[in-house]
């Protein structure tokens, strides 16, 4: 889903038609507390090549982890790969995408707070899974009280320009993530109407 979001020749418009005609990017996968692997490291996107590079990289990488869900931790790490980017940017954006709450690593509220302390962007894509309920123990953290969408725009999503797109299932997640990123680039309301996508914040 990232990487036909990435390659997509939309995107690939709106990152050339930008201010700097580039963005930086790096993926990185996250499971538990101690769990975060670089699978792409930083790199520039301005053209249709570039692009390909990065999403060869990304789709030539095998699953890291199959574990827990510390959003914490992630946002931790991800602060420190931002620090280490090299890269001077008007904006800075942490997407996290996720199908359950933070149930690892130190609180939640902490690693967002000082993210956002940090002038960071921190835009969420909520993927419903309801197939969890089928393993038992999990619906409580894949379905919480309220809903996934709900948790994550009031726990996970903060700064400028904050958003939330909710998947309601991974088919349909190459498209949400193609939709997200322009928003992002673009830096401007998303052309859909909130009274039909309730989970779409700011």
């Amino acid at each position: 889903g990232y990487a036909k979001a990435i390659a997509n020749p939309e995107v690939v418009r709106a990152i050339q038609a930008g201010a700097n005609g580039a963005i930086a990017l790096t993926f990185v996968e996250w499971a538990g507390g101690e769990e975060q692997e670089v699978v792409v490291d930083w790199q520039i996107v301005r053209d249709p090549a570039s692009a390909k590079a990065f999403t060869d990289t990304l789709l030539a990488a095998p699953r890291a982890f199959y574990g827990r869900t510390s959003i914490s931790s992630a946002l931790d790490f991800a602060m420190e790969r931002l620090r280490a980017s090299g890269v001077k940017a008007e904006r800075q954006i942490i997407d996290v995408s996720g199908d359950g709450t933070n149930n690892a690593g130190r609180p939640l509220e902490e690693a967002r707070a000082a993210a956002l302390a940090g002038g960071v962007t921190i835009n969420g894509l909520a993927i419903i899974n309801e197939s969890a309920a089928m393993f038992g123990g999990f619906s409580g953290h894949t379905q919480p009280p309220g809903g996934l969408p709900n948790w994550y725009h009031e726990n996970v999503i903060g700064g400028p320009g904050a958003f939330l797109l909710t998947v309601e299932n991974f088919e349909s997640f190459g498209e949400a993530m193609t939709k997200k990123l322009l928003n992002e680039i673009v830096f401007a309301r998303p052309p859909f109407d909130l009274a039909q996508n309730p989970a779409l914040r700011f």
